[in-house]
């Protein structure tokens, strides 16, 4: 299960904690013309967002920064074609999903990425295991029986034991 938190209601968690002050200056954003293609279409390499908390024992203030990538969080998909025998066929080629924000909104969604991001750093206690909606824009939905789930969450895990984070598993 994951749970997911709009930014107003991360917000209001943050504020609650009583050493929280939002952004004070606006996000700040790397991009790069010679990025721009179908995957990134403004050439964003990633956002980064400086919060504010306050130190419990000097009553000083100091940043807390969130940096999301582009590439880590865009949402992507897969182009499909039909083939002249009328099935589709993937072309191997990958675009921007379309089908949410990140093409009408780019830089406010890596943006809200970067503020999780922010939170999670700050306040882990309150953040750790909460997603903003954007975050899980790219995560991959599996097509799994129960049995199957567990399999597959017993390779992960043992990928994971031995360091093998991108590794493939042949069987």
């Amino acid at each position: 299960m994951t749970i997911i938190v709009s930014r107003d209601g991360q917000r209001v968690i943050a504020q609650r904690c009583g050493d929280y002050r939002p952004a004070s200056k606006p996000p700040l954003y790397e991009a790069d013309k010679s990025m721009i293609s179908p995957l990134n279409p403004q050439g964003i390499i990633s956002a980064t967002v400086y919060l504010w908390k306050q130190d419990p024992k000097t009553s000083d203030w100091y940043e807390v920064t969130g940096q999301a990538f582009w590439e880590e969080f865009a949402p992507v998909k897969d182009e499909w074609t039909e083939g002249d025998d009328g099935r589709s066929r993937k072309t191997g080629k990958q675009k921007l999903d379309d089908s949410g924000n990140w093409c009408r909104m780019p830089r406010l969604m890596i943006s809200k990425c970067a503020e999780m991001q922010a939170l999670r750093a700050g306040w882990p206690e309150q953040f750790t295991g909460l997603y903003d909606e954007a975050e899980m824009d790219r995560a991959k939905v599996l097509d799994l029986s129960a049995t199957e789930i567990v399999e597959h969450d017993k390779q992960e895990s043992r990928l994971k034991a031995v360091g093998a984070k991108d590794a493939i598993t042949v069987t």
